[in-house]
């Protein structure tokens, strides 16, 4: 058996929690089966710890990790932006291609 102390117990007591390893085990398969946040997760995520870091009520430790943190997300999100930039170029490129200049139709008065 595993256990753990947490401190979110009623009345602010500390419960004890009692897991078996194949509990945590399957806990830990599914948390790795989780897909990555969208774009749009990660950007609100992102913008939020910059809030954080702006607010000034943190230590230089918990800043720095934040910084670390956000920059990483902030090169996740590009990289995501740029393989949007690439597929789209790739369709307005392809539509370029299969697109035949349509045949000047003949007046209606000739």
């Amino acid at each position: 058996m595993i256990w753990t102390l947490s401190k979110s117990g009623i009345g602010g007591r500390r419960v004890r929690r009692w897991y078996t390893a194949a509990s945590v085990q399957a806990q830990a398969a599914g948390m790795a089966a989780d897909p990555a946040p969208s774009f749009e997760q990660t950007l609100a995520e992102l913008e939020a710890l910059v809030e954080r870091l702006e607010g000034g009520e943190i230590s230089l430790e918990e800043s720095l990790a934040d910084f670390e943190r956000g920059m990483a997300m902030a090169l996740g999100l590009r990289e995501q932006l740029d393989r949007a930039e690439l597929r789209i170029r790739k369709v307005l490129e392809q539509g370029a291609a299969g697109a035949e200049p349509a045949a000047a139709a003949p007046a209606a008065d000739e």
